[in-house]
């Protein structure tokens, strides 16, 4: 399986687009695909060739990651658990993506809006366990998913945080779920 050519930044250009027009400054470093901003302690990009699990390292040149804006993937990807944040769509329309899965430990307390947004393929993650909210269209059309499995400590779900996920046939919630805004489903 080929690794997925999806990046984009909030704005919308792609990252290749946006990298060739701006000039690399000496925070920013690349290594083994992943260009990196050493100030902000982000992966602003992926341009390697990883054919199976993408593994996202927890520091690059001797900086920890902590955040993570778009990049291409892989069918598989493993979140260390030094990422405190992950940006608005970051996995967004990643067409091979099939298994995220957060290391234990992760600080990752939110999944933002539209961040798995229409990953056909996506059959499984692997939830952080501090997870406390999924926002508003995070699984937006993830055909694949069949079971969805929330932590203990979980406490809102958004409003079509899995709407048309068709497929998706078991949810377990928690006793700590005490907020479900309008129709998550």
């Amino acid at each position: 399986v080929g690794a997925a050519v999806s990046a984009q930044e909030s704005t919308g250009i792609p990252n290749t687009a946006m990298a060739a027009s701006s000039t690399p400054t000496a925070d920013v470093v690349e290594e083994n695909g992943f260009q990196f901003d050493k100030s902000t302690g982000t992966i602003t990009d992926y341009t390697g060739n990883e054919t199976g699990t993408l593994t996202i390292p927890s520091s690059i040149d001797g900086v920890t990651v902590t955040s993570i804006k778009a990049y291409a993937l892989g069918s598989a990807v493993v979140i260390p658990n030094t990422i405190e944040t992950l940006g608005f769509g970051v996995f967004q329309m990643c067409s091979s993506l099939e298994k995220v899965t957060f290391e234990s430990g992760s600080k990752v307390t939110e999944l933002k809006d539209s961040m798995f947004y229409q990953c056909t393929k996506l059959k499984e993650v692997v939830f952080p366990e501090n997870l406390k909210s999924i926002k508003v269209l995070a699984f937006y059309k993830c055909t694949s998913l069949e079971t969805v499995t929330l932590p203990e400590g979980f406490t809102t779900l958004y409003n079509a945080a899995f709407l048309d996920c068709t497929n998706l046939k078991t949810v377990i919630v928690p006793d700590s779920l005490h907020h479900m805004v309008m129709n998550p489903f």
